[in-house]
């Protein structure tokens, strides 16, 4: 029975979990997942870091008993996708439900793409008012391939994680400026996030994301761009990976003006698109241009790439957030409808939740068939202890039932006796009278319905039998007698034992 029970609550947390049931506000653990390590956090319901945990990848199976998930815990997670294409839409006013149709010719003719093959998230970011009066309303839309995200979320699948959603990282950044109040008002501003292998470029207002592009380097290509030969009056410089890795960590792009010759290209590159993306979106959607920017990611800690990126775009860095920013605007986004994890997966909660549904219904059975069997095996016991009192009460009842017969008895012959005090002592009297000497009387009944005497005894032969009939018929108090038996005594000599019957004449 405990076995069941501890089975039923471990697939009713399953059941209820993929129901989405009982979710709780702090219930969601920020994810972020990069090319070799991890961040994870979990929030108090006001938002406040209450744990964190980070390390290598494969490490990231400690993450259940470190953080003590429990069943109704989600975890959201970040994912870079290169066919991710964020645009801002002005549409007409119209139903949320036929916005996604209308979409798909806007962006058809837009990116002159292929949008059967993408798929298509939304969020209304509000209203706007034209130079001439009129009203649009101004749509962030997602357009990504859905295989994409499948094949990254595959390799996650292995650690038993309870992902409910996926955002890009940008989205994660984007509402923790805004959580944390690290721009006043309503301003836009431009957002770099630099990973391992992509750096993600944004616009966002607020927790609003206006605008994303990636492009296809990040932190380990300035490492790359280190091992490449390099001639020099001492001769070719060669650096393996891990003193390139070393040394950028160390000395970053203000150390040795050779070494930061290499990651040169790279640096003006990095500058260059985030200018020309910038001045895109300005020129594109008719906003101010973009002054001030945020970096984000490992590779925003080069040493000296703040200056750099000042200098060579004329942009100001108003920060660089900590490595937990993303995780921690992971889990803020709980709100978000710009979930990209895929349908397939979506499908494979609701095998889930039949699946998990079969098993509940099976437990249940099981539970109520052991509480059936348990409550007849116990009304069994019941029923046995009262058939027991029952054959009690039935051996009472017989026994008084004989008293009773036995009662009635005395009591049928105190009413007999008392009823017939004068018959009773006339008949005595008269049989004294007139019973021979060779008669023995060894029996005498007197009773109230005919023939009413009865007299049993020995005689000394039949001639006498005969004659104390006559003598009993002769008598004014008998009538009608009659011999009911006779039959030889057992002691022989002729004597005959019987039984004569009369009625006493009243």
């Amino acid at each position: 029975m405990k076995a069941i029970k501890e089975q039923f609550k471990k697939e009713f947390f399953i059941y209820t979990n993929a129901l989405g049931v009982w979710k709780k506000k702090n219930a969601i653990i920020g994810l972020d997942i990069g090319h070799d390590t991890f961040r994870a956090v979990r929030l108090d319901k006001t938002g406040n870091l209450r744990q964190s945990l980070s390390g290598k990848l494969e490490e990231i199976k400690d993450l259940k008993d470190v953080f003590r998930i429990g069943p109704f815990e989600e975890i959201y997670t970040n994912m870079t996708i290169d066919s991710l294409v964020v645009s801002l839409v002005d549409m007409p006013l119209m139903p949320r439900e036929e916005i996604k149709e209308a979409l798909k010719w806007e962006l058809k003719d837009k990116y002159h793409i292929d949008i059967e093959n993408l798929k298509i998230r939304f969020e209304i970011l509000g209203e706007k008012q034209l130079s001439d009066g009129s009203r649009r309303l101004e749509v962030l839309a997602f357009l990504y391939k859905e295989s994409e995200i499948e094949e990254n979320l595959s390799s996650l699948k292995r650690f038993d994680l309870n992902l409910q959603a996926v955002f890009p990282s940008i989205l994660a950044i984007a509402r923790y400026v805004e959580h944390m109040k690290l721009i006043q008002g309503k301003e836009k501003i431009g957002i770099v996030d630099i990973g391992y292998s992509k750096t993600s470029i944004g616009i966002a207002e607020g927790e609003k994301v206006f605008f994303l592009r990636v492009i296809g380097f990040g932190g380990d290509a300035f490492t790359e761009a280190m091992t490449t030969p390099l001639a020099s009056e001492g001769g070719i410089i060669r650096l393996s990976r891990e003193e390139a890795e070393r040394i950028k960590c160390e000395q970053g792009i203000i150390g040795d003006a050779k070494i930061v010759s290499m990651m040169r290209p790279l640096l003006e590159k990095l500058c260059n698109e985030i200018k020309r993306s910038f001045e895109y979106f300005g020129l594109r959607h008719g906003y101010p241009p973009i002054k001030n920017i945020i970096l984000a990611g490992n590779g925003a800690r080069l040493k000296g790439l703040k200056e750099y990126i000042e200098v060579e775009t004329g942009l100001k860095i108003i920060d660089i957030l900590p490595e937990n920013a993303c995780s921690i605007g992971l889990a803020l986004l709980r709100d978000s409808r710009l979930n990209i994890i895929p349908e397939t997966y979506r499908d494979e909660r609701k095998g889930i939740v039949k699946s998990t549904s079969f098993r509940i219904g099976l437990i249940i059975i099981a539970l109520l068939l052991g509480l059936s069997y348990w409550f007849l095996l116990l009304r069994l016991g019941y029923l046995k202890d009262e058939i027991k009192l029952l054959r009690s009460h039935m051996e009472n009842v017989k026994e008084i039932r004989l008293v009773k017969e036995e009662m009635t008895g005395y009591e049928t012959f105190i009413d007999t006796v008392s009823g017939e005090t004068g018959l009773f002592t006339d008949t005595m009297r008269e049989l004294s009278h007139i019973i021979p000497l060779y008669v023995t009387l060894d029996g005498l009944r007197i009773g109230r319905d005919r023939p009413n005497l009865i007299l049993s005894g020995v005689v000394l032969g039949r001639e006498y039998l005969s004659e104390f009939m006559g003598i009993l018929e002769n008598s004014p108090l008998f009538e009608n007698v009659r011999l009911n038996y006779s039959k030889e005594d057992s002691e022989g000599d002729n004597k005959l034992e019987f039984e004569i019957v009369c009625d006493i004449i009243k």
